[in-house]
């Protein structure tokens, strides 16, 4: 049940990414290309037969990750290498913290070091902001309070501070993305949409499934429209922070929903609350100024 395309629409003011003749001439690099956002990035490159080299080794492996930028001299670079899923972060906080706060030093080091002029994008998430109560909904903007109890936002939050202290004083144009909920045909569990998928593909008919959490709000996208987002900040080489997202919320009670709908299956949704609901939506003005100018 392949149906994420028509559970999570577009938003009209992200255009599909068609200008790969930018990317003709330019040599790209990449970590993470195992990843959903990473493996993405790489399949549509290639099918654009632009050049791009994926990191095969683990950050946090300095001496291999310093013979692999000798080697060479890249125009841009992505940055999505991290652990994310929260139940691996809080299994192993320490080789979370690792991984994406001292393998991204690791990567900003290299390329401060044997990159000239390269552009760096950095895979950031709305988990470093503080999220708001569903009875009072504000858009979480950039200067938004930050999370005090997520250890996964805490990794990404250090690493935006790290990247700025890094490359404020050299040639390199640094962008942080901070990209809210997003999903693919190919997401795993425990995410929450091949969850709710799975447990409805295996739910009898008229049975009820129960959603946790049902009532707190997030925004959402397909991983594709993600990638259309950080390939036209990449040709036009932004430099900053601003918001990944569609700047619109659902419930996740609607989520299921809709996916209960496209299984033909007739399930009641039964809502429970193990915490207190809450929502996630990005202030998306920066992003809309900058893919409407």
């Amino acid at each position: 049940m392949k149906t994420t395309p028509q559970i999570f629409e577009r938003p009209s003011f992200i255009p599909k990414f068609e200008n790969c003749e930018y990317f003709k001439d330019k040599y790209i690099g990449l970590t993470g290309h195992r990843g959903i956002l990473g493996s993405i990035l790489l399949r549509r490159l290639k099918e654009s037969n632009v050049h791009v080299e994926p990191y095969p080794h683990d950050i946090i492996d300095c001496e291999r990750l310093y013979k692999w930028f000798k080697n060479h001299q890249f125009t841009h670079f992505f940055h999505f290498a991290a652990i994310v899923s929260i139940n691996k972060v809080e299994k192993n906080i320490l080789r979370a913290f690792k991984t994406n706060v001292i393998g991204t030093y690791n990567i900003c080091e290299q390329i401060m070091k044997t990159q000239n002029n390269c552009w760096f994008f950095f895979s950031s998430t709305s988990h470093i902001y503080q999220p708001t109560s569903i009875k009072n909904i504000k858009k979480l903007s950039i200067d938004s309070p930050k999370a005090l109890n997520s250890i996964y936002g805490e990794t990404k939050l250090a690493s935006e501070k790290l990247i700025k202290l890094i490359f404020r004083n050299c040639s390199t144009d640094a962008c942080i993305g901070r990209i809210f909920s997003f999903t693919s045909p190919t997401q795993k569990e425990p995410f929450l949409v091949p969850t709710i998928m799975r447990r409805v593909e295996e739910i009898t008919n008229n049975a009820k499934l129960e959603v946790n959490n049902g009532d707190s709000i997030r925004d959402f996208m397909s991983a594709e429209v993600v990638i259309d987002c950080i390939l036209h900040l990449a040709s036009k080489r932004f430099c900053g922070t601003l918001n990944i997202g569609s700047g619109e919320g659902k419930n996740v009670f609607k989520i299921a929903q809709e996916i209960v709908k496209l299984s033909n299956k007739n399930i009641k949704i039964d809502v429970c609350n193990s915490n207190t609901p809450n929502a996630y939506i990005a202030d998306v003005k920066e992003l809309k100024k900058f893919l409407l100018s």
